[in-house]
């Protein structure tokens, strides 16, 4: 007894063939997509930094960043809950990368040396791109007084506290067993942030005294990881002094 097919005269096995192709098409074609978030949503975060760098949190706009970025400002609501969710968005970043700069730094290393080793790392690897944005975020991110910094101070948030815990964490997984000296880690470094990314802002928005005026500007123009670098070695001059 013969049986007749009616319709598909396709194989098992072509059908099988078949799907798997779809998928793979299907795979890539999301694989494409979510490439094109993670690129659109760098773009908007460096156009954010570069402008926060330049003019400040407040006088930041999201039109602005969505025109520096190249996208509407619908686009920039698709990825992020307006300029605010963006910062705290930025913060986290940053602290995650730092937070893992530290823990992989050499075991015989000081844990303020680790630190410092770390932020410095940051600015100075990775791609241009990378290594802008984390200058940018040097900048603006720590300095007192900063829009950003109160903005999230405002929500709740406590970034420095959050970013002293992270520190303090990091040198601790290290194996720095002394509370106290993981604490005091943490603080002088943020202390040593606060104060480059402060002077930077300073010498940026306010007016200055016309015999400061080059040094001011010069301030300001300055690399942020120079600064920082400077920074701990008069923190290490001021150390000397209390022994």
């Amino acid at each position: 007894m013969t049986s007749s097919s009616h319709g598909s005269s396709e194989t098992p096995t072509e059908a099988v063939v078949e799907t798997h192709a779809e998928a793979r098409v299907e795979a890539a074609d999301v694989g494409r997509r979510e490439a094109n978030k993670r690129a659109t949503r760098a773009a908007i975060r460096a156009a954010a930094d570069r402008l926060i760098a330049a003019q400040g949190f407040e006088a930041t706009t999201v039109r602005q960043i969505a025109d520096a970025a190249e996208v509407t400002e619908r686009t920039f609501y698709r990825y992020f809950d307006g300029k605010e969710g963006l910062v705290v968005d930025e913060a986290q970043a940053w602290l995650d990368r730092l937070h893992g700069a530290i823990v992989d730094r050499p075991a015989t290393e000081p844990p303020l040396q680790a630190v410092k080793a770390a932020i410095i790392e940051l600015a100075r690897t990775g791609d241009e791109q990378s290594r802008e944005q984390s200058r940018a975020q040097l900048s603006w991110l720590f300095a007192e007084g900063a829009g950003a910094v109160a903005m999230m101070r405002r929500a709740g948030l406590k970034p420095l506290i959050r970013v002293e815990r992270s520190i303090e964490d990091a040198v601790t997984q290290r194996g720095l067993e002394d509370p106290l000296a993981a604490a005091l880690s943490a603080r002088v470094a943020i202390a040593v942030l606060r104060s480059v990314a402060a002077q930077r802002r300073s010498a940026t928005e306010q007016g200055v005294a016309a015999q400061s005026l080059a040094t001011e500007q010069s301030v300001a123009q300055q690399d942020p990881v120079e600064l920082i670098e400077r920074a701990f070695q008069t923190l290490a001059a001021l150390s000397d002094d209390v022994r």
